[in-house]
């Protein structure tokens, strides 16, 4: 009655699988889909030769298509690895010379099938029995028959391995589909060892190929049935281990269940910490405050900043609902986000807008500075004039000598004053000139920028420290005179600023030093002080990005003054010592050119 129902039971499993088959056309630009298009092709060759094999009147032919089967037998597996591995996204261990061994080695063990009446190592006897009126085969199995079914057994286990854990943690249709997959792969065993192994009594006929057909059938039902070949699920190793974002899940009892290789990298977490509970696991404290008010909250969302390892990090933990129960939860998900080079860009962008509004305030102090020295200029002149009329004009009308020297002292110490006040409306109108508009290289003499710096500063350091001075007569240097200006501005209020700490600590006036010469081709300017050394860290980073051993963040900065040293005018700034602090700045000759090593 067996072979009855087989009869029955095989077209119809056949028109079933052409009917896959067909579907499956429409996604034949997916390698998964051919490798499973293949494999229905196969299982309808495995159902057409068992049916043949029925209908055959005589020995010979019944043998024949029962060798037949066995190329299809050896052949499915390689099919069924081939369609897990691309359906889960792992196409990288598909190689052209893996899949010629595979079918080498299946067509090896075919010629051993189809030669077995010269040695019996497949079969070791073969009967012919007639049951229900059809011609069958009997057969005693040798050991070759073993190693074959070992082989072909091996390739289906890898495929369900590779399916089951690409999706064992997913939850929702990713794991009824690598169910139904698994479930294909297991159904041909399953006849096969019922069959071999007699596990049914009184069952005379081999279903093992309605099991291949089913099998085929619940892959297309898993894979691709509900349009899922549209969009081929990506397997979890390569949706989560390669992401360039951290994730770690929490279960609802709070332990750690799963994290991907970006986070393990991240926080420093392993295997052994799986399954404990994730406020004993140390390595996720900086994100335990996100884990904790996601886990509380109304919304089941939270996120919250973090540094680790150097790096700027956003966690944003979720609680995760389950849909079959609206007042259940499946635990907690954290993602981890690398924010490092957007908050680098952010900290750019502060800096470039703190340079331009600096820059606005120096050309608005330009502006005025050049006002002031215009008001003061004419009436300063005028204050001299008169002052040297006065000289001239006591100079015979006071008879006492003692009251004489005493009214020309005090005369010359206001000429003195009103000289200094000419020197600084001088600088002033010399700063102002070069600093307006966008002010292109023309010649520099840096002795003389020294001197204006020193008259613009005076209020900085007078009070504190003494200004030992000396200055050689060098060339010219090509350059834009308002940025070189500002560049020893802020040098010598960051010498001043230095002293007063050390002043405010011992009462004792500091010193300054500046000094200019020549160096081959480059004019040297050395500014230092004997105020606060630099320790050895800060000396490491004291031309950093917004770095200050200040207080009061005043000056130009010492990254930007080497920008427009170094970049700008092609010299360079550096920390020539720590302790005495001493800057130097080197600048190239103008019209110079060194000569060729």
């Amino acid at each position: 009655m067996e072979y009855t129902a087989y009869l029955i039971a095989a077209p119809i499993a056949v028109l079933a699988l052409v009917a896959a088959y067909s579907a499956l056309r429409r996604y034949g630009a997916e390698p998964s889909a051919r490798s499973l298009g293949r494999y229905a092709l196969l299982a309808i060759w495995l159902l057409v030769a068992n049916v043949l094999e029925l209908a055959s009147p005589g020995e010979f032919a019944t043998a024949l298509f029962a060798k037949l089967e066995y190329l299809a037998l050896l052949l499915l597996p390689i099919s069924f690895d081939w369609f897990c591995l691309r359906y889960t996204g792992h196409d990288r261990y598909i190689r052209p010379p893996a899949r010629a061994i595979l079918v080498a080695a299946s067509l090896a063990q075919f010629a051993v099938v189809a030669t077995n009446e010269w040695h019996g190592l497949f079969w070791s006897r073969i009967e012919f029995p007639v049951i229900e009126g059809f011609t069958t085969m009997r057969a005693s199995y040798g050991p070759f028959f073993w190693a074959t079914a070992s082989y072909s057994w091996l390739l289906t286990i890898v495929g369900v391995f590779v399916v089951l854990r690409s999706y064992v943690f997913e939850k929702g249709p990713y794991r009824v589909r690598s169910s139904a997959i698994a479930l294909g792969a297991l159904a041909p065993g399953v006849f096969n060892l019922v069959y071999i192994f007699r596990l049914l009594p009184g069952l005379r006929k081999d279903f093992t190929p309605i099991g291949y057909a089913l099998g085929a059938l619940l892959f297309f039902v898993g894979a691709y049935l509900n349009r899922a070949a549209r969009v081929i699920p990506l397997a979890r190793g390569v949706v989560l281990q390669e992401l360039e974002e951290g994730v770690v899940f929490v279960d609802p009892a709070g332990r750690l269940a799963d994290y991907n290789a970006f986070a393990e990298s991240l926080l420093g977490l392993d295997g052994s910490m799986l399954g404990k509970p994730a406020s004993a696991v140390a390595e996720l404290g900086p994100v335990a405050t996100a884990l904790a008010s996601a886990s509380v909250s109304a919304d089941g969302v939270s996120t919250a900043s973090a540094t680790i390892a150097d790096r700027s990090i956003i966690a944003r933990a979720k609680r995760i609902g389950d849909a079959r129960d609206p007042f259940g939860q499946r635990g907690v998900a954290v993602t981890l986000s690398d924010v490092t080079e957007r908050v680098r860009m952010q900290d750019e962008l502060d800096a470039a807008r703190q340079d331009l509004l600096k820059r606005e305030h120096f050309a608005v102090i330009g502006r005025l500075s050049a006002d002031i020295a215009h008001e003061i200029h004419s009436p300063l002149d005028y204050a001299a004039a008169q002052l040297a009329a006065v000289k001239s004009s006591v100079a015979g009308a006071i008879g006492d000598e003692g009251v004489r020297a005493e009214v020309f002292r005090m005369l010359s110490a206001a000429d003195e004053g009103l000289e200094r006040i000419g020197k600084v409306s001088r600088s002033l109108l010399e700063y102002s000139k070069r600093g307006a508009g966008d002010e292109a290289t023309a010649p520099y003499d840096l002795s003389l920028g020294v001197q204006n710096a020193l008259e613009l500063c005076r209020s900085d350091y007078a009070r504190v420290a003494t200004v030992d001075i000396d200055l050689v007569e060098t060339p010219r240097v090509m350059a834009r005179g308002t940025e070189i200006d500002r560049v020893l501005i802020n040098i010598l209020r960051n010498a001043a600023e230095a002293i007063r700490d050390r002043a405010s600590a011992t009462g004792a006036r500091g010193r300054i030093w500046v000094k200019t010469r020549i160096e081959g081709y480059t004019v040297v300017c050395e500014i230092g002080n004997d105020g606060t050394p630099l320790a050895d860290s800060d000396g490491r980073r004291v031309f950093e990005e917004f770095f200050s051993s200040g207080s009061d963040g005043k000056g130009l900065g010492l990254s930007i003054s080497r920008d427009v040293v170094e970049r700008r005018h092609g010299g360079r700034l550096a920390l020539a010592s720590r302790d005495p602090v001493v800057f130097r700045m080197e600048l190239p000759m103008a019209n110079v050119s060194a000569p060729s090593p």
